[in-house]
């Protein structure tokens, strides 16, 4: 019995064929639908090309984090700082002997140690004057250029016995040496350590890049460079409310030496004297019946005292009786005791002052038996303090007893403009390093016109210092409050709390629906072009 070669699986070839043949005839299409397949195409094109052009901009723009592009500074932005010293002699004869030293003076200053993003351009010039009564009339006014005008003064001259350097209103007078490099010490450290200032630069700098002092480098400085650290720890306002209180321990006035009005004139001379650098807005009260018998003591000498130990709850005290006051700017508090008897102020040895500092909130002053004068020089010279402008000097100097140099104008001009651009320079970059960080920064038009306008004001100031030797401390101040608005400004945050999966959780369930018939549409066009349908 034989087995011909006939398909032994006759049934399944059938079968599968019917069923090719049924989805040929459930898919094929119509005479009408073949008629608009081109039209179907050419929609299905337009779908595509729609999304392409406008959806994913659109998507773009709804789920990216908004930033309007704004200028920053360069990486190594610099302060070029031209310094002008002015060097006179009484006689001509000293002339060879002084270039001598102010060649070795130049040598010294070119020596110093740098200060980062901070370059010091020491320009010199020598002058002869015949007498000491000369070189005090000598018109140093330059009040937007900062220079330093020394005088050497021969021994036989020298009117201030004990002392090798003496500043006046204006100059700083030198007392002569034969030796020449000792002559050049005396003016280097007059320069650097007091019309200057270099240490105090240098911790500004720091302080506004934001780089932490070492203890050991604390340690190194001498003790009034120490207390500078502490005082100035916070940069110079731009304005400030300065609150002259009278604090009286009685329901009238007690002492005939606390004159509110005599006070208050010195205050706002005071404050004419910072009119270039700093707005100080000068307010009064007056506290009556204001308890003071928990801090008052009486020691050995039968005085009625208040310790040291005792300050911060009596500050504490009057910051609960004071009004309030509703301002972006500083307040300084300057109080003035007002008691039946007189309150001596002690420190912590048992020493006896007029007035005790507390840094970056005010003063707490005592005429302490004295004449009003005391009172009014107290005030002053807790101001200078409190503002910047008190300075240590060593045993061989002294100054003309002045409530504000003007060598000291200066200074603090320099000061303001160098801490008012690093500052701003520093904001600027802050911002520039947050968005680089953190994708949900928001940059809106504001915050963008504030740091372009902040650029644009500290760049052209400082363009114009090291070109022309100008300095623009309204513009570096505008400037730096600029940039430190844009910094602080809280639509920066605005998204800070939306991170991208809360995004996706909200987007994709919108988008979905719209992206599957795209993808379909894709599919169908590109089995037509590849010539599969």
């Amino acid at each position: 019995m034989s087995i011909s070669g006939a398909d032994v699986y006759p049934v399944h070839n059938f079968r599968q064929e019917r069923k090719e043949e049924r989805t040929r005839r459930v898919l094929m299409l119509t005479a009408e639908e073949r008629a608009e397949l081109p039209f179907r195409r050419i929609s299905s094109l337009a779908f595509i090309v729609i999304m392409l052009i406008f959806g994913l901009p659109l998507w773009w723009q709804t789920t990216s984090t908004y930033r309007v592009p704004f200028r920053i500074f360069p990486s190594d932005q610099q302060i070029a700082l031209p310094v002008y010293v002015s060097i006179a002699s009484s006689y001509s004869s000293m002339k060879s002997h002084v270039g001598h030293a102010i060649t070795i003076l130049l040598n010294e200053l070119s020596e110093l140690p740098e200060i980062d993003r901070l370059h010091l351009v020491f320009k010199l010039n020598h002058e002869d004057m015949d007498t000491l009564e000369s070189i005090s009339r000598t018109n140093t006014e330059r009040n937007n250029f900062f220079g330093v005008h020394i005088a050497i003064i021969n021994e036989t001259v020298w009117p201030y016995s004990g002392y090798t350097t003496y500043f006046d209103d204006q100059w700083a007078l030198i007392l002569n040496c034969e030796d020449e490099s000792k002559l050049a010490q005396r003016m280097f450290a007059a320069i650097t350590d007091v019309l200057l200032d270099t240490g105090h630069l240098s911790a500004i700098v720091r302080r506004d890049l934001r780089q932490r002092i070492q203890s050991s480098e604390i340690v190194a400085l001498s003790s009034s460079q120490q207390k500078r650290l502490i005082w100035d720890s916070v940069a110079l306002s731009a304005r400030y409310i300065v609150q002259v209180i009278f604090l009286h321990a009685g329901h009238n006035q007690s002492s005939e030496h606390c004159l509110p009005e005599n006070i208050i004139l010195h205050t706002r001379r005071f404050a004419t004297k910072l009119a270039e650098v700093s707005d100080l807005i000068i307010s009064s009260e007056h506290l009556w019946d204001f308890d003071l018998t928990a801090w008052l003591k009486k020691d050995v000498q039968e005085r009625i005292t208040i310790q040291l130990d005792d300050i911060s709850q009596i500050v504490t005290a009057i910051e609960q009786e004071t009004s309030t006051v509703e301002s972006s700017a500083p307040v300084m508090k300057l109080i003035v005791l007002d008691a039946p008897q007189p309150i001596a102020l002690l420190d912590y040895l048992g020493d006896e002052s007029n007035g005790v500092v507390v840094a970056s909130w005010g003063a707490l002053l005592s005429y302490g038996g004295r004449k009003h004068l005391a009172v009014n020089q107290s005030i002053i010279a807790a101001m200078r303090v409190l503002f910047g402008l008190d300075t240590d000097l060593p045993v061989s100097y002294d100054r003309l007893p002045l409530p504000v140099a003007k060598w000291e104008i200066k200074r603090i001009k320099l000061r303001s403009f160098i801490d008012c651009s690093i500052n701003g320079i520093s904001s600027v970059a802050a911002i520039h390093k947050l968005i680089s960080q953190i994708d949900n920064i928001v940059i809106n038009e504001e915050v963008a016109n504030k740091t372009n306008l902040a650029v644009k004001l500290i760049s052209q100031a400082l363009s114009t210092v090291e070109k022309t030797g100008y300095i623009d401390v309204v513009s570096v101040a505008e400037g730096r409050a600029l940039a430190e608005s844009a910094l602080n400004d809280k639509s920066l945050l605005s998204l800070l709390y939306f991170p991208n999966d809360q995004k996706f959780a909200i987007y994709l369930p919108l988008f979905l629906p719209t992206l599957l018939p795209l993808f379909g549409s894709i599919l169908a066009l590109n089995r037509y072009w590849m010539g599969k349908e």
